[in-house]
């Protein structure tokens, strides 16, 4: 193998490991995003079940003083 192919392929392959790289920290970053979209998905369907435990607590108290 000559020495300017040699070279070619050294140029390639860092290349291809840089491209690997920026794959895997934009895969880390969605995985991240998604994790952090279900999170707080979970929490408003927390606070929304909160509300209606608050809604059934306020109408059976006014129907308690009718």
């Amino acid at each position: 193998m000559s020495v300017w192919r040699y070279m070619s392929c050294l140029r390639t392959e860092e290349r291809w490991r840089e491209r690997n790289e920026h794959v895997e920290e934009w895969r880390r970053a969605h995985a991240e995003g998604v994790e952090s979209r279900a999170r707080e998905q979970a929490e408003q369907e927390e606070k929304e079940k909160e509300k209606g435990r608050q809604a059934v607590e306020t109408a059976k108290a006014w129907w308690g003083r009718l």
